[in-house]
């Protein structure tokens, strides 16, 4: 048990200090509709600890830990949860978002707006790191779409 908290505070303590502040606080909720590529490589057992939301808001109620919150959570199996995730902040002109339930780490990182939407990648990550050096992304397409319903 000590062991398994060790590293899943590695996995996370792994991720950029950017995602850990955050100045400018957000004016309003913003919402997007998720389209994912595959996977660059398959997840084996650890796929279901990585199914992206469909729709996501981006809040603007502080996350623990730095950032914003994100709503939804991906749905883990066995309902575990990271206190602080998901989270979300902007650095300049792009968004980076992280769930996690410590032990599995999903990050998406957008890139510039385009008319209200955003293309980037969405990485996953293991505490066993299994997937050593060859981290399996996928390409993401974020719509802006309304927060009606969303919370």
């Amino acid at each position: 048990m000590k062991a398994a908290l060790l590293v899943s505070l590695f996995v996370v303590a792994a991720l950029p200090v950017r995602l850990w502040s955050q100045s400018n606080a957000p004016i309003a909720p913003r919402c997007y509709r998720l389209t994912q590529s595959a996977w660059s490589r398959s997840l084996g057992v650890n796929a279901a600890y990585h199914v992206l939301p469909a729709v996501i808001r981006l809040d603007t109620v502080r996350a623990a830990h730095g950032g914003w919150r994100v709503a939804p959570d991906i749905a883990f199996p066995g309902g575990s949860h990271f206190p602080g995730t998901p989270r979300w902040a902007q650095h300049a002109d792009s968004i980076e978002i992280v769930w996690s339930n410590g032990y599995q780490v999903t990050t998406l990182s957008l890139g510039a707006s385009r008319g209200g939407d955003r293309r980037g990648v969405a990485t996953a990550r293991s505490d066993a790191n299994e997937f050593a050096t060859d981290v399996p992304h996928a390409t993401i397409e974020a719509r802006r779409t309304t927060c009606a319903g969303l919370s």
